[in-house]
């Protein structure tokens, strides 16, 4: 992977040592399979680190976080079918690429299905390093290049390609700010 430093490798003992601990069996693996949620809905906003199609979200979020449990564990199913797909939670580019008339309808029905008023998410980055709202603001798109170490130049100064910054979402009863940690 692109964004994994030799450095985090090297903290593993190696390449060897790094898959082995994100296994299924591995340390990681194991928290993963036991604490972490494919999307979840705080309050009334949901958060699912790619995005939510409303194909994956009409069976409801448990459902999802236990087909994606599922598929992680099954080294058969890993990353060729189903949720773990190009077109599923951990993966879609849909919402950060589609035009509004097209990504706004899916964004629509899917928080239908969760009960939820908006959908923030991450993975596909913002290249300016400010969280960016579509859909009327039903839709945030968080990831603004927050690691230094896997995306330096994105830190430097008049890089111009991207601009990595600290944001974060605050959600104040029913409206989201974005907000960024300026240096």
């Amino acid at each position: 992977l692109r964004y994994v430093s030799p450095e985090d490798v090297a903290s593993f003992g190696g390449a060897e040592e790094r898959q082995k601990a994100f296994a299924p069996e591995g340390w990681i693996g194991r928290q993963i399979l036991e604490e972490f949620k494919a999307a979840a809905v705080v309050a009334d906003t949901l958060f699912v680190h790619a995005g939510l199609l409303p194909e994956y979200a009409e069976g409801g979020l448990e459902a999802l976080d236990l087909e994606v449990k599922r598929q992680l564990s099954d080294s058969n199913l890993r990353s060729k079918d189903g949720v773990l797909r190009s077109s599923g939670p951990l993966w879609v580019r849909a919402f950060a690429t589609l035009d509004e008339e097209i990504a706004c309808p899916l964004l629509r029905e899917t928080l239908l299905h969760v009960g939820a008023r908006r959908m923030v998410i991450g993975h596909t980055q913002v290249k300016t390093g400010e969280i960016r709202p579509k859909c009327g603001n039903r839709l945030l798109l968080a990831d603004t290049v927050l690691s230094k170490a896997g995306y330096p130049k994105c830190w430097k100064p008049d890089q111009g390609r991207c601009r990595g910054s600290l944001s974060f979402v605050e959600i104040l009863g029913s409206r989201a700010f974005a907000r960024r940690v300026t240096e």
